[in-house]
C-alpha cells in the first residue's frame, strides 16, 4: 500500500490576475487548462500547498472538475523560506506507469475525497 496526496486544481489563472496569491515559484500562474501537457502543469502546480510534515506520500494526483488530470511521484516536500506552504518535488509520470493508468483520465476515487479541501491524503 501506497499513501497518495490529492490536489484539486481550479481553472488555469495568471499570476498578475491573482495578486492576492504568493508566487512561490509558480512561473506566470496556476491552476489547469487542458492544452498543458502533464509536465507542464505539473511544474506549474507543484508549489504552494498547506500540506503536512509528518509523512511524504508516494505520489501526488491532481484533479480538476472531479476528474484526475495528470499524476507524479514524489521525491520529496519541501518548506518554501518565509512561507507557511510546501513545495511538491518529483516529476510527472507517463502513461504507462501503474499509478498513471490507475487514476489519469478517470474520476477522482471516492477514497481521495475525504479530508481538508484541497489536499487529501488516502491509501491505495
Amino acid at each position: 500500500m501506497a499513501l497518495l496526496l490529492h490536489l484539486r486544481l481550479r481553472d488555469y489563472i495568471t499570476a498578475e490576475d491573482d495578486p492576492d496569491r504568493e508566487n512561490n515559484g509558480n512561473l506566470d500562474g496556476w491552476g489547469y487548462s487542458a492544452a498543458m501537457k502533464d509536465d507542464e502543469a505539473f511544474a506549474r502546480n507543484r508549489w504552494d500547498w498547506l500540506v503536512g510534515k509528518k509523512q511524504t506520500p508516494a505520489f501526488v494526483i491532481f484533479s480538476f472538475d472531479d476528474r484526475v488530470r495528470f499524476a507524479a511521484n514524489i521525491t520529496s516536500i519541501e518548506d518554501i523560506p518565509g512561507s507557511k506552504r510546501r513545495e511538491i518535488r518529483g516529476c510527472a509520470l507517463e502513461a504507462s506507469h501503474p499509478v498513471y493508468a490507475r487514476y489519469v483520465n478517470k474520476p477522482v476515487p471516492e477514497r481521495a475525497r475525504t479530508g481538508r479541501n484541497p489536499v487529501r491524503y488516502f491509501e491505495d
